[in-house]
């Protein structure tokens, strides 16, 4: 593994456990695409708690973890994996008022969903049966300035996968627009709730909303079939069209030991530093661990990228 300026060191938390995250495998039974799979056989780790909330209403993110698709039978283009999905209110994807994050694989294509904003895009950039890193950055805008001859949203969004960067920006006047109409904004500049209280799941969506204190659905669709690896999240901006701040995540296809990640803008972690070393989150948004509840999931044998 190429470590770069990183030192492969070993970090103790104060428990003594050794921090260094472990490889989750997601195995849906059957592994057959299109299906609607009840709450025991879908592949699933849900908890009560919102994973992006709990640390005041955010207009900045940095995502950053590692994903291992695999192919299922009856698999197809507009094959749905998803990663993570939080939904608390009417069936419909829109930029309104609706609660919903996601991010899903469909194909080969990442979607993103926030509360203002929506990156589908339509460019292939996951392979399957291989690791791929996935990074996202935003510092989001409430408002439009002139560049390039009109008037557009003064977003910072960028994208990077696999060391392949896809940005929005405007500087000097100019827009630097790689995702065309893929990138959708809403009419304020809120990326994250503040709401701690709303369910969060990754590797599965809900048939039905999954609300706030209410019952855990009984059904799930567009499961996903792979691992999960170094999923890093917090409400802070970093500029990933610098090689500088890149490499704090991504190391030439290699990834970042542990005590080598960013410490986050949350004392003492960012929010959601996922490890699976005998506790789930090491970030500071404790509370995920709260409940938590997985089936069909499991640390997984397969080396790390």
């Amino acid at each position: 593994m190429a470590l770069g300026l990183h030192r492969q060191v070993q970090s103790l938390a104060t428990d003594g456990t050794i921090l260094e995250a472990n490889v989750i495998r997601f195995t849906p039974n059957p592994t057959t695409a299109g299906s609607t799979l009840t709450s025991s056989n879908v592949a699933k780790i849900r908890t009560p708690i919102n994973a992006f909330g709990g640390d005041a209403a955010k207009t900045d993110i940095m995502l950053s973890f590692w994903v291992y698709p695999r192919a299922m039978t009856s698999d197809a283009s507009s094959t749905i994996h998803t990663i993570y999905h939080c939904w608390n209110e009417q069936d419909q994807i829109d930029l309104g008022d609706n609660f919903m994050y996601f991010c899903r694989i469909t194909g080969q294509k990442l979607h993103f969903k926030f509360f203002r904003r929506e990156l589908e895009h339509s460019v292939d950039t996951i392979t399957y049966g291989q690791w791929n890193h996935i990074m996202v950055s935003a510092n989001l805008s409430a408002n439009d300035i002139s560049a390039s001859g009109g008037t557009h949203r003064d977003d910072k969004f960028h994208l990077v996968v696999n060391g392949t960067i896809y940005n929005y920006y405007i500087s000097g006047g100019t827009l630097t627009n790689d995702f065309g109409s893929d990138y959708t904004i809403g009419n304020s500049d809120s990326l994250l709730s503040s709401d701690n209280t709303q369910p969060f799941t990754w590797g599965a969506e809900s048939t039905t909303a999954d609300m706030s204190g209410g019952s855990a659905p009984g059904n799930y669709i567009n499961y996903y079939n792979g691992e999960l690896f170094q999923f890093y999240m917090d409400n802070e901006y970093y500029d990933l069209t610098q090689a500088s701040e890149r490499v704090k995540f991504y190391d030439s296809g290699s990834h970042i030991p542990y005590e080598g990640l960013p410490t986050g803008s949350s004392d003492p972690a960012p929010l959601v530093k996922i490890t699976e070393d005998g506790v789930f989150n090491r970030g500071s948004n404790t509370n995920i661990n709260t409940s938590l509840a997985r089936t069909n999931v499991a640390v997984s044998a397969l080396s790390k990228p």
